[in-house]
């Protein structure tokens, strides 16, 4: 998602089955109901003191933080103690 985008609606990624990964910028400051996929394999990585972050704990969405926290373990798979719910 472009840093351009600010607002994301209500179930925009609905029906988005093969998207493994979103990266929500912390340019977007509203997110409307089911905006975002809770799939559990779906990896939502979003900024440490993100709007985006508050909505994924408000919602019970399961995100990792982007940037250093975002890390991968010595086999290339990410840290699994970076997710949180």
């Amino acid at each position: 998602i472009p840093e351009s985008v600010t607002s994301i609606g209500s179930c925009a990624f609905e029906g988005c089955v093969a998207l493994g990964s979103l990266r929500i910028p912390d340019s977007v400051q509203t997110l409307g109901e089911h905006a975002l996929p809770q799939r559990w394999m779906m990896e939502i990585i979003v900024g440490e003191n993100s709007h985006a972050r508050r909505w994924c704990e408000a919602n019970e969405v399961r995100y990792v933080l982007d940037g250093p926290a975002h890390k991968q373990d010595a086999e290339g798979r990410d840290d699994v103690h970076r997710f949180f719910v």
